[in-house]
C-alpha cells in the first residue's frame, strides 16, 4: 500500500473505532499487519537534494579557482591544495558520522563532498607530477576509491555515481581496444547495497531509483562488455536477462502500485518484445555460431570465458525461474517467459546448418522465412494472452500495452518488410485473414465473457 494512502488510512481509524464501524482491537490489529507508516517529508528530500547540488557546485568551484593561478604555484603548494579538501571533508565526515549520524541530508552531502575531493586530488595530483593516465584508468581508481562511502555514510547519491562511473568506464576501456572484464567484480560490489536497501523496504523510492539505476547500467554494460569472440552471443545472452529480469519482478516484486515501482517487470517485459521484433529479421541471424568464431588479434579469447560463463549462468537463472514459476502455478506468464528457450534453439539451428560463408539457399531461406513466422507468431500470441489476462482482471493498462504489441508488430510487417511476403498481393491477403481471425476471436471472447457473468465495458 502506497504511503499516502496508509497515512490516511491511520487518520480513518479511530474514527471508524468512534462509530463502532470496527472495533479498538481490530484497528490494532490493522495497524500490525500494515506496520508504521515511512514518514518521509518533503522537507528532508528537499534538504538533500539542495545539499547534494551545494556540495557538486562548490567541488566545481574550488576546480575553477585552482586552474586561475594553478600553473604560478609550486608543486608543494599544488600537492597541499590537491590534498586539503579531501582532508577536510575527511574530518567533517567522521563528525558526520559521530554526531549526526541520523541525519540524511549531512550523510548524502559529506559522502558527495568526499567523492568530489578524491577525484580533485586525483586529477590534481596526477597533473602535478606529469602522471600519464586517461579517463579509463582514472574513473577506474576514483571510482573505487569513493564506493566504500556508499556504504560508510549509507549515500544514495554515491551509489547512483558509482554505477554510472564503472559503466562509463567500461565504455571506455573497450573504446581503448582493451577489455573491460573487471567491470562484473565492480558490479558485484555494489550488489550489498542493494540488498541493504531490500532489507529496509524493497518498495521504497530508494530502492525503486536503485533498482532503475542498477538494471539500466547492467543492460548497457552486458552490451559494452561482451568480447563477442562468439557471433551472436548476445541474442542468447539479452534473451534471458530480460526474461529473468522479468521473472524476478513478478516473483518477489510484483506488489508495485506502478510500472515506476516494478522496474524488473516494466524493463524485462519492454526488453522481451523488442527482442523479439528484432528476430524477426534475419540480419541478427547472420553469421553467427562456432563457423564464424572471430580469431583476429583484438579479440580476447581468454576474457571471452567470462562470456560463456555468463551465458551459462543466465540460461540455468531464467530456465530454472522458469520451472519454479510453473511449479508455484503461475501458468499466465509461461509464453512470455518462453523466449529463452525458443532463441537458444533457433541458435543452435542457425550455428549448425548455416556456415561461414553461406549463401542463401532455397533450404537456408526457409529457415530463415520459418524464424521470421515463429517471432511473428510468439508476438502476437503473446499479446493476446496479455489482452485476455487485463481483460479479465480489469487492467486498462496491461490491455493497452499488449494492444501496442499487436499494432507494432501490424507496423512492422506492413511498412518495414524485409525479404519476405514482398508481394503485395500476398501481403494484402495475410492480413484480411489476419483481421477476420481478431474478429473470429472477439465474437468467442465476447460469448465467453458473457458466459461467465463478466461484463465488458464498451
Amino acid at each position: 500500500m502506497k504511503n499516502k494512502h496508509l497515512t490516511w488510512l491511520y487518520q480513518e481509524l479511530p474514527k471508524l473505532v468512534q462509530k463502532s464501524v470496527i472495533s479498538l482491537e481490530d484497528a490494532e490489529r490493522i495497524k500490525k499487519y500494515y506496520g508504521e507508516a515511512e514518514k518521509k517529508e518533503f522537507s528532508t528530500i528537499l534538504l538533500t537534494v539542495f545539499g547534494v547540488t551545494g556540495a557538486v557546485l562548490i567541488g566545481l568551484g574550488i576546480i575553477l579557482l585552482l586552474a586561475f593561478n594553478w600553473e604560478e604555484l609550486t608543486r608543494p603548494i599544488r600537492v597541499i591544495i590537491s590534498i586539503l579538501p579531501l582532508l577536510i571533508t575527511q574530518v567533517l565526515g567522521i563528525y558526520t558520522l559521530w554526531k549526526k549520524k541520523n541525519n540524511s541530508v549531512w550523510k548524502e552531502t559529506i559522502a558527495t563532498f568526499n567523492m568530489a575531493s578524491i577525484g580533485i586530488a586525483i586529477s590534481l595530483i596526477s597533473q602535478t607530477y606529469h602522471i600519464e593516465g586517461d579517463l579509463a584508468g582514472f574513473l577506474f581508481i576514483w571510482m573505487l576509491l569513493s564506493f566504500p562511502l556508499m556504504y560508510i555514510f549509507d549515500a544514495h547519491f554515491i551509489a547512483f555515481m558509482y554505477l554510472i562511473g564503472i559503466t562509463t568506464w567500461a565504455g571506455a576501456v573497450q573504446a581503448e581496444g582493451r577489455h573491460a572484464a573487471f567491470f562484473w567484480l565492480l558490479a558485484i560490489i555494489f550488489i550489498p547495497k542493494l540488498l541493504i536497501s531490500y532489507k529496509k523496504n524493497r518498495y521504497s523510492n530508494i530502492s525503486t531509483y536503485l533498482n532503475w539505476i542498477f538494471i539500466l547500467c547492467f543492460t548497457t554494460a552486458i552490451g559494452i562488455v561482451l568480447e563477442k569472440v562468439l557471433p551472436g552471443l548476445w541474442i542468447i545472452i539479452y534473451a534471458c536477462f530480460f526474461t529473468t529480469l522479468y521473472l524476478i519482478g513478478f516473483l518477489w516484486f510484483s506488489e508495485g502500485t506502478t510500472v515506476i515501482k516494478r522496474p524488473f517487470q516494466t524493463i524485462g517485459s519492454l526488453g522481451i518484445v523488442i527482442l523479439a521484433c528484432i528476430f524477426t529479421y534475419t540480419w541478427p541471424w547472420r553469421e553467427i555460431g562456432w563457423h564464424n568464431i572471430r580469431n583476429e588479434s583484438r579479440y580476447f579469447h581468454s576474457v571471452a570465458m567470462i562470456d560463456y560463463a555468463l551465458t551459462i549462468i543466465l540460461i540455468g537463472v531464467s530456465i530454472g525461474l522458469l520451472f519454479w514459476m510453473i511449479k508455484k502455478g503461475f501458468y499466465q506468464k509461461i509464453m512470455i517467459s518462453m523466449l529463452p528457450l525458443i532463441t537458444i534453439a533457433v541458435y543452435l539451428l542457425i550455428s549448425q546448418y548455416f556456415d561461414q560463408y553461406w549463401a542463401i539457399t532455397k533450404q537456408e531461406n526457409m529457415i530463415l522465412l520459418g524464424i521470421h513466422i515463429l517471432y511473428n507468431l510468439y508476438l502476437l500470441i503473446l499479446a493476446i494472452i496479455g489482452i485476455i489476462n487485463g481483460s479479465k482482471n480489469r487492467d486498462i493498462t496491461l490491455v493497452n500495452a499488449n494492444a501496442f504489441i499487436i499494432a507494432l508488430v501490424i507496423s512492422m510487417r506492413f511498412i518495414f518488410v524485409e525479404n519476405f511476403f514482398e508481394n503485395l498481393l500476398v501481403r494484402g491477403l495475410i492480413f484480411i485473414f489476419l483481421g477476420c481471425c481478431f474478429f473470429v476471436m472477439n465474437f468467442v471472447f465476447s460469448r465467453y465473457f458473457k458466459k461467465g457473468g463478466v461484463k465488458h465495458e464498451s
